[in-house]
């Protein structure tokens, strides 16, 4: 799911992306087994969401002038919408992270493992060893996690040097 890479509702990412395929809009309240073939006016402007008045009347419109509401042509308009969009906005944010960090995000899975790569290859230097902890330390922090707010204190002496972990970015 795209979601786990790019973060928000499509309608709003396709208007951020400035993509030429935009969302459509579907009566999802007004749809059920009951109406599956339904042809007729418009459904109420309550059906909808993320749909304003104004478009609702513009679109109630043009759906009296071509004679009627077609629910399974409109269904299929709209996931052909949906994907496009989808489509759409994944090319432009592909072409972005690789142009501007060398990474091809078809075998990325998630915000955090694109995060690390980018860091990783773009950012980090051996010189700034990122310290790991393994073995029966790890597993007695490990039975330690439990949730919550983690405060940090520094109250160790400047002379030496210190390691800080976010730990929340362990699990």
């Amino acid at each position: 799911d795209s979601n786990q890479i790019i973060p928000g509702k499509l309608r709003e990412l396709a208007k951020s992306f400035n993509c030429n395929n935009l969302k459509g809009h579907f009566p999802y309240k007004f749809f059920n087994l009951n109406n599956l073939n339904y042809c007729g006016d418009l459904p109420q402007y309550e059906y909808f969401d993320d749909l304003s008045l104004e478009e609702y009347n513009n679109w109630n419109e043009k759906i009296k002038k071509i004679g009627g509401y077609d629910i399974k042509n409109e269904l299929i308009k709209y996931l052909k919408k949906d994907l496009k969009s989808l489509n759409e906005i994944l090319i432009i944010f592909s072409k972005y992270i690789f142009n501007n960090y060398g990474i091809n995000i078809t075998k990325i899975k998630s915000i955090s493992s694109l995060a690390i790569n980018i860091y990783l290859s773009n950012f980090y230097r051996k010189k700034y060893n990122i310290k790991m902890i393994k073995g029966e330390v790890e597993k007695e922090i490990r039975q330690a996690y439990f949730g919550g707010l983690v405060i940090s204190k520094n109250n160790y002496k400047h002379e030496k040097k210190a390691y800080v972990y976010d730990i929340n970015s362990h699990y």
